[in-house]
């Protein structure tokens, strides 16, 4: 489990990656955005894989992931 203190050293980690691919700058990635840093990973997905990723990582079901979803995703990552 960890602590509030370690999970603010990982957002500061993280922010600038999720800030590079919120290209619009509107603080959440969109389907298109969340494409394009799977892209820069090496997985180059369907329509329909972008939108299963968007549902895994968009538990709120607002149709973006927030950067607090996106270090969640990124802390579960790390703990598996």
């Amino acid at each position: 489990m960890l602590l509030e203190e370690d999970r603010h050293r990982l957002r500061r980690l993280f922010d600038p990656f999720f800030h590079k691919y919120d290209r619009d700058g509107n603080g959440t990635l969109s389907p298109l955005e969340l494409s394009h840093l799977l892209a820069d990973l090496g997985e180059q997905v369907s329509a329909k894989q972008a939108n299963e990723w968007m549902r895994r990582l968009d538990p709120d079901g607002s149709g973006a992931i927030s950067q607090d979803e996106f270090l969640d995703a990124m802390l579960q990552y790390v703990q598996d």
